[in-house]
């Protein structure tokens, strides 16, 4: 899967080499662009069946997107295992019904959050505060 992942990467123009400044201000000479990526229904087909494997054996309700970039993830996901999925907003919407968690998710769920790419795991660290 790894040589076919990094193919389509390629091929797609996902895996791009350079200079690159991650959000958590590290550097790196390359860069995936999973909004790309997962733009492509056969790397999200292949993303998504990996990740459906390694999480088979865990219990848990719903998934939750952190957004922007969980929300294709967990939405392939969903449709793969069956589960619910919702997405967690940046902030609260000051209209409407003022959520800050959108989808059929309830309080008393257990959540397995999904974003597309773990660097320092500040952006799960944040959603956790939100919530």
């Amino acid at each position: 899967m790894e040589g076919e992942f990094r193919n389509l990467l390629i091929k797609t123009g996902s895996l791009k080499f350079g200079d690159f400044i991650l959000k958590s201000g590290k550097r790196s000479r390359y860069y995936i662009d999973m909004r790309t990526a997962f733009s492509h229904p056969d790397i999200l087909e292949l993303v998504s069946c990996a990740a459906a494997d390694k999480i088979a054996d865990l219990e848990f309700d719903s998934y939750l997107a952190i957004p922007m970039g969980g929300i294709p993830l967990a939405v392939a996901l969903s449709l793969k295992t069956g589960h619910r999925y919702g997405y967690l907003r940046k902030e609260r919407k000051e209209h409407g019904l003022r959520k800050i968690v959108e989808g059929d998710v309830s309080t008393d769920d257990w959540l397995l959050l999904v974003d597309d790419v773990l660097t320092t795991g500040s952006s799960i660290a944040s959603a956790l505060e939100l919530l």
